[in-house]
């Protein structure tokens, strides 16, 4: 049997950034649809600080980024400022390209804090 827990991850040092996303209303995609959620320096290499990966069918959901979803040698301590998008690729692949809905948040300052944003995929998120 399992043991309910008040958290699902793990605590961890540094900043965590707590992102709620969403599928606007009457965007229908195939629920096999893969996202790709990732938190980037907003002045830094393009690579993701931070990433994580779920399916459309998934939605709503919550994702946590944090330092233990690093993708690199470098974190989310290792810049004050990033940006948060989530990519819900045609191709299946983290590689944006035309026909993907992406959407991205404003620059912030993560303060070494926990930090929670709101990401809405809309219609007006398709790639060219």
């Amino acid at each position: 049997m399992g043991v309910a827990t008040s958290s699902v991850y793990a605590a961890a040092s540094g900043p965590e950034i707590e992102i709620h996303l969403t599928l606007a209303e009457g965007l229908n995609l195939p629920l096999s649809t893969r996202i790709f959620v990732s938190a980037k320096a907003a002045s830094g290499p393009p690579m993701p600080l931070a990433a994580k990966d779920l399916y459309v069918r998934d939605l709503p959901a919550t994702i946590l980024l944090n330092n233990a979803a690093a993708i690199g040698p470098m974190n989310l301590s290792s810049f004050d400022t990033v940006n948060v998008s989530a990519t819900a690729s045609a191709s299946g692949t983290s590689n944006v390209q035309s026909g993907d809905y992406r959407v991205t948040s404003d620059n912030f300052a993560h303060s070494d804090q926990r930090t929670v944003i709101e990401l809405v995929i809309k219609t007006e998120n398709l790639i060219p």
